[in-house]
């Protein structure tokens, strides 16, 4: 039994880390390079700190609630990087809470990283199913 929990331990592992992937990947195409320079999720703190300072960044950051566009009928920034990331697939609340705290810790700027250790991102994705 020890060694089937293992093993699907690190498959659930596995798929967080693909979905992490896809949501980053989505969050570049929503915002393009223009909006938002792309960076090496594997650069050192200098170059990551230096990223998060860039006005684009801090913009990405803010918009993230907000309308695609002035039209109130579109959908909310994070929720098409959501979309986009699912690829138009149903996704579960905790999933979406999920994509939240990797968006919201990808471009913050007062946070110095870019990957979150498990038990943090556990801890925002608990904040945002419950708020």
């Amino acid at each position: 039994i020890l060694i089937f929990y293992l093993k699907l331990l690190k498959q659930v592992r596995s798929l967080r880390g693909s979905l992490a992937t896809k949501i980053r990947e989505a969050i570049f195409s929503t915002y393009g390079k223009v909006n938002l320079p792309l960076i090496n999720l594997n650069a050192g703190p200098s170059e990551i700190t230096e990223w998060k300072k860039r006005l684009e960044v801090g913009r990405c950051f803010e918009n993230l609630f907000k309308y695609m566009d002035d039209n109130e009928d579109s959908p909310l920034v994070i929720t098409h990087i959501v979309e986009k990331a699912f690829l138009g697939k149903e996704y579960s609340n905790p999933e979406f809470a999920y994509a939240i705290a990797i968006c919201k810790t990808m471009l913050n700027p007062k946070h110095d990283v870019l990957q979150m250790k498990e038990t943090i991102l556990k801890s925002k994705v608990k904040y945002y199913l419950v708020g």
